[in-house]
């Protein structure tokens, strides 16, 4: 996956360099999840969730736990039930069956 610069980005000040450097050592690393975006009729991304599976998260009892890592919608784009879809897609994502995970 590449990354790249994203409209209205959620991550606040620093360098666009420094962001990218960030978003590639993220996705250089063995992940149990999955990303969902949003595109903008312009072009570009206008929003996304990031959803994992952790062997553990608190106040949990099961395991594995599908959890939200990250989740925006630009402001623009808010009450247009897209941020709805996302966790609805990432709710989808998580009733899939998978394998037993291994401790980290």
């Amino acid at each position: 996956m590449r990354s790249g610069s994203v409209c209205g980005s959620p991550c606040g000040g620093g360098a666009a360099e420094e962001h990218t450097h960030d978003l590639d050592a993220h996705f250089a690393t063995l992940q149990r999840g999955i990303t969902f975006v949003v595109e903008s009729c312009g072009g570009g991304l206008c929003g996304f969730i990031e959803v994992s599976r952790r062997n553990y998260a608190e106040g949990c009892t099961t395991s594995p736990v599908a959890y939200i890592e990250g989740w925006y919608v630009d402001e623009e784009s808010r009450r247009r039930t897209l941020g709805t879809r996302l966790v609805q897609a990432a709710e989808a994502w998580a009733s899939m069956p998978t394998k037993k995970m291994s401790a980290p």
